[in-house]
């Protein structure tokens, strides 16, 4: 296998290079990764997208959460519980494989009785640290839909929330 089809570690991550196997793939282990999905442009959205990432049964499970500023009084957030699979994509050299991570969400978990809210296709380099996303949420009134996002590796790599939503008093 040549040199560049090797994974290459995130600068944060000491928990993904220690996942990463010398076959290209990752060995059985259990590493956080987090994602800024945005085009940048104002007033556009902004996807944070933090996984848990399960090497074993090819699974992530997190947090998504979606902010738009559309005036700076009045900021809107959605949030949604996801989970999904990852999957790594071969191609013929020269060029790279890539990941695929398609994910759902909605508020409560895959066995919440909450219908989905939030769906997600992360194509990414075989780095994890950069890729292109397509998703849709449901805003409360209609299906927003955006392709093409870009999406890089959040270096930050925010804490998975306790619990996303606040409290019933």
């Amino acid at each position: 296998m040549s040199e560049s089809t090797k994974l290459s570690a995130p600068p944060y991550g000491t928990a993904l290079q220690q996942a990463q196997g010398t076959a290209g793939h990752t060995q059985d282990a259990l590493f956080p990764v987090s994602y800024i999905i945005t085009t940048g442009a104002p007033g556009a959205q902004t996807l944070t997208l933090t996984l848990l990432v399960n090497t074993v049964a090819d699974t992530v499970v997190g947090f998504a959460k979606i902010t738009q500023a559309i005036a700076t009084q009045n900021p809107s957030a959605t949030a949604y519980d996801v989970w999904g699979q990852y999957t790594y994509l071969t191609v013929m050299p020269p060029s790279d494989g890539r990941i695929l991570i398609t994910a759902q969400g909605n508020h409560g978990g895959p066995h919440a009785n909450s219908p989905i809210g939030f769906k997600i296709e992360l194509l990414l380099d075989r780095t994890w640290a950069e890729g292109i996303a397509n998703y849709s949420y449901d805003n409360g009134q209609a299906w927003i839909n955006l392709e093409n996002v870009p999406a890089h590796l959040n270096r930050s790599l925010e804490r998975l929330p306790v619990t996303p939503y606040p409290d019933p008093v």
